[in-house]
């Protein structure tokens, strides 16, 4: 097994409190042997049980890259000469609640980059947070502004607050998607979305 995976700590949904649940798979991609299962009370699909706190956070900065870097392609070639359609699909749904020309946006886990590369092309002022090295070197490699970390090293004091804050696969990731959620409303300006 992978040391990524030693499960250690089982809990409750972090949704409803239940502890009832059915297993849906015992095996990730790339043979990670995480339990996936789905809460008998609410039905949502979760982790559990969990590694350690530090040992699932470290795998995010030392090893996501390797294992799921190339889902996302980073911004260089024609991607950065034409806005990919299913960008401009998210960003039309984005501007049905917010003009994004001159707001602020944060998007939390944005791999090398592409989508906070055309919200800058369309006009946010854009900050990445990132904990994968290897993703914000990516970032820098395209004069994208970022933060090495997680979502917690986001500080109203010291990055002020956000007009969007953007997530794309990211919320099921999170160790505690409650305290996550609770951050984004620290950062998000009156009326701000998420």
């Amino acid at each position: 097994p992978s040391p990524w995976t030693a499960n250690t700590e089982s809990r409750a949904c972090p949704l409803c409190g239940g502890m009832h649940h059915t297993i849906v798979s015992k095996r990730m991609q790339h043979g990670l042997n995480l339990t996936t299962v789905i809460c008998t009370g609410c039905s949502l699909v979760f982790t559990n049980p969990l590694p350690p706190r530090d040992t699932y956070e470290r795998f995010y900065r030392d090893a996501y890259a390797d294992y799921y870097g190339h889902i996302t392609p980073p911004p260089e070639g024609p991607r950065l000469k034409q806005e990919p359609a299913y960008l401009t699909t998210k960003f039309n749904r984005l501007e049905q609640s917010r003009a994004l020309a001159g707001c602020r946006l944060l998007e939390v886990g944005p791999g090398p980059g592409l989508f906070l590369w055309w919200a800058r092309h369309r006009g946010c002022e854009v900050l990445g947070v990132e904990p994968s090295p290897e993703f914000c070197r990516a970032l820098a490699a395209v004069g994208l502004p970022h933060l090495e970390g997680n979502l917690t090293d986001v500080r109203v004091e010291t990055h002020g607050q956000f007009d969007i804050i953007f997530m794309a696969h990211v919320l099921e990731h999170f160790y505690d998607p409650n305290e996550a959620l609770d951050q984004c409303r620290r950062l998000l300006t009156a009326g701000g979305i998420l």
